[in-house]
């Protein structure tokens, strides 16, 4: 699975970035091939790449923050206030019976996959486990 992209618009030590274009990054970051068709801009070095889903695995970018805070202050820098508003409880994630039609085409097996790789919570109760009593 591909390594989530960020874009910068400061200096940040280890920041391979390009000069992109406001409106690219927000398109790149808003991709989602359900809602929003994907875009390709030029990257590091010129090469173009493609950016087709901004949800997989970042559905919820609380990490990808808490990575990014550590880049500009440093690991020693308390953290005072983690605000993630989210979207919403979206249930439990389950897998029922397949009828026969869904045997040669499992539709909801490809529809639970999408809602794992999509899912929040996770990133959601990590975060509660870890900061809960600092």
């Amino acid at each position: 699975m591909p390594v989530p992209r960020h874009f910068w618009t400061y200096r940040v030590a280890k920041n391979e970035s390009t000069n992109f274009m406001i409106w690219e990054a927000a398109r790149a970051t808003t991709a989602a091939p359900t809602f929003f068709k994907a875009i390709e801009i030029p990257g590091i070095g010129g090469i173009r790449e493609r950016f087709y889903d901004a949800g997989l695995r970042c559905n919820n970018p609380s990490w990808e923050v808490l990575h990014e805070a550590k880049n500009i202050f440093g690991v020693g820098r308390k953290i005072g206030l983690m605000l993630s508003i989210g979207t919403g409880h979206p249930g439990t994630i389950h897998y029922s019976k397949l009828d026969k039609v869904e045997k040669v085409i499992p539709l909801k097996l490809i529809n639970t996959l999408s809602r794992i790789a999509t899912d929040c919570e996770n990133v959601f109760r990590d975060f509660t486990d870890r900061f809960r009593f600092q």
